[in-house]
Formats: C-alpha cells, sequence, structure tokens
C-alpha cells in the first residue's frame, strides 16, 4: 500500500513539474518587445517582435539574448557590400567615403530636423529625422510638409474613435479604429474627416468618391458618376 501511496505521490510530482514547464514555455514564446529575452536555439522559441533581432553573447551557443532594433544605430559601422550585411537600423542611412566601392560607412540620420521640409510622396522621399512625423496642407496631394514632434504616438490603440479627426492623406496617418471609416468633405482632395460608423453605401444621388481612402461607395446596383477631367472629385451615385 505505502509503495501504491509512493508511486502516486511521485506521478503526480512529474505532471505538476511538467505543467510548469509546458505554461513557461507556452508564456515565453510570446514575440519579444525591446529589451526583452530571446532564444532561437531552443523550441518553441523566445522570438522577438518584427523588426528586432535577437542578440546573444559571443561564442556561446544556444544561450538567450536580448530583442534590440535590427542592425547599427547612428555611428554604427555598416556595409552592404558584404554579405551577411551590417545594416543600419530602419531609418537610417549607411554613409560610406566616396569613390571607394564596398568600404564600409558609419550609419547616419539623414532626415531633416524639425522644421525641415519634408515629402513622402515622391521617390527618393523627403524623410524626416526618426521620431518626427511629416505634417502637409489639406487639400494640397503631393506637396510639401514640415517635419514636426507627434501629436500623439503612432500607434494603432491610439487611432480614432467615432467623431475622432481623421486624415489618410497624411503621413503618418491619422487613422480611424478597425470598423470605422474616414469620411471627409465632398471635392476636398487630402482635407481631413471625421471618424464614422461605415454605411452601406450611398443610395442614387449620393456623394461617392473612390479616389480616397476608405472610399465612399454606392450602393450595389449604382454607379459614382464623376466631373469629367477633375482627377480625384467626388461624384453622385447614379443608375446604370
Amino acid at each position: 500500500m505505502r509503495l501504491l501511496l509512493s508511486a502516486l505521490l511521485i506521478g503526480l510530482a512529474s505532471l505538476s513539474a511538467c505543467k510548469s514547464r509546458n505554461d513557461g514555455s507556452a508564456s515565453l514564446a510570446a514575440a519579444g518587445v525591446k529589451g526583452a529575452k530571446c532564444n532561437y536555439s531552443i523550441y518553441p522559441p523566445i522570438a522577438c517582435d518584427e523588426g528586432l533581432t535577437c542578440v546573444t553573447p559571443e561564442g556561446i551557443y544556444g544561450a538567450e539574448g536580448v530583442c534590440q532594433p535590427t542592425g547599427g544605430d547612428v555611428g554604427a559601422e555598416c556595409n552592404y557590400s558584404v554579405f551577411p550585411h551590417k545594416e543600419c537600423q530602419e531609418g537610417l542611412a549607411c554613409v560610406t567615403p566616396p569613390g571607394v566601392y564596398g568600404a564600409p560607412g558609419k550609419c547616419q540620420d539623414l532626415g531633416a530636423k524639425e522644421g525641415g521640409v519634408c515629402n513622402y510622396s515622391i521617390h527618393p522621399p523627403k524623410a524626416c529625422q526618426r521620431g518626427l512625423e511629416c505634417v502637409t496642407t489639406p487639400g494640397i496631394y503631393g506637396g510639401d510638409g514640415k517635419c514636426r514632434k507627434p501629436s500623439q504616438p503612432i500607434n494603432n490603440n491610439d487611432a480614432g474613435d467615432v467623431g475622432a479627426e481623421c486624415n489618410y492623406s497624411v503621413y503618418p496617418h491619422k487613422a480611424c479604429k478597425e470598423g470605422l471609416e474616414c469620411v471627409t468633405p465632398p471635392g476636398i482632395y487630402g482635407a481631413p474627416g471625421k471618424c464614422q460608423m461605415p454605411s452601406a453605401g450611398g443610395s442614387e444621388g449620393a456623394d461617392c468618391n473612390y479616389s480616397i481612402y476608405p472610399p465612399k461607395a454606392c450602393k450595389d446596383g449604382l454607379v459614382c458618376k464623376t466631373p469629367k477631367g477633375i482627377f480625384g472629385a467626388s461624384g453622385k451615385c447614379t443608375r446604370q
């Protein structure tokens, strides 16, 4: 009887330890933010978020690392002519010595400073330095803007609720929460709008515009008739 009881206790202890390990693995396997621990040599891996790299101690195979931004920061050495590349972090450029092909360079932030000119509608874009946003004039699509500090965090969690201002013609977008649409003034391309619940599409005679995002659509069986020669202008829902 004692032997059976001992075996039962050992079995319960093993089950508890196994459950603890499984629970720990499940929680640790969640994607890691900057500074979180990571390990790709175990299964399931303790992964990093997209855009981050697991930096581990040199020469210690299988050791835990820390999630860090992919590529070098300002002043770090970079070289895109070797493989694997010595990259710069997103938003930085690798500046190399002129006329020396294949030579390593330094990661630098070449974006415009606060108050500088920016334009993301051209190629290559006139970018802002990291941490700044490009604010453009409403209604002037493709025009230059000014770099300024964000008025609010650029995060989908901060997207606008019903009644909030929205604008998908600027960068970064002033977005609406998922499931809402940005309703803008008809005929003023690039103007800010308001976040509203989506409609089922306009009835006959309602305003429509498929050149904005989200589009102002017509109900099934109707087409959006726009003025000829005015690209981006609003139209009216009419029967085919």
